[in-house]
């Protein structure tokens, strides 16, 4: 299936499935359905990732008019933010912005997920 404008056409979406990856979602169910189950045990499957967002842009092309300069107004800075994002199955998230991305700060979101997700 592809977008609306594109049709259906087989080869069209990027963004379809093969048999392979239909394959992989289906053993990655079974996975997931067995960790539901073992919830009941005491275990929480909890999906981790990290994101950083710089506050300055980085413009590479632009359309201007014929005989005329871009003009591109750049902060140069390099100030940053990290942010820090767990998923529970049972949808329960916990996400936090750090200014850092160091082992302190990591440490620390660890402690809040065992807390959050004991």
């Amino acid at each position: 299936m592809g977008f609306q404008t594109e049709g259906t056409k087989k080869g069209i979406c990027k963004h379809c499935f093969g048999e392979g990856e239909r394959r992989f979602q289906k053993r990655a169910r079974g996975i997931l359905d067995t960790l539901t189950e073992s919830k009941e045990k005491g275990f929480t499957a909890v999906s981790l990732d990290e994101s950083f967002f710089f506050y300055d842009s980085l413009v590479r092309r632009v359309w201007v008019y014929r005989n005329n300069r871009s003009v591109v107004r750049i902060t140069g800075s390099h100030k940053h933010t990290c942010l820090f994002g767990a998923v529970a199955l049972d949808g329960r998230q916990l996400f936090r912005q750090y200014h850092r991305f160091n082992e302190d700060n990591f440490h620390n979101y660890f402690k809040q997920i065992h807390y959050k997700f004991p």
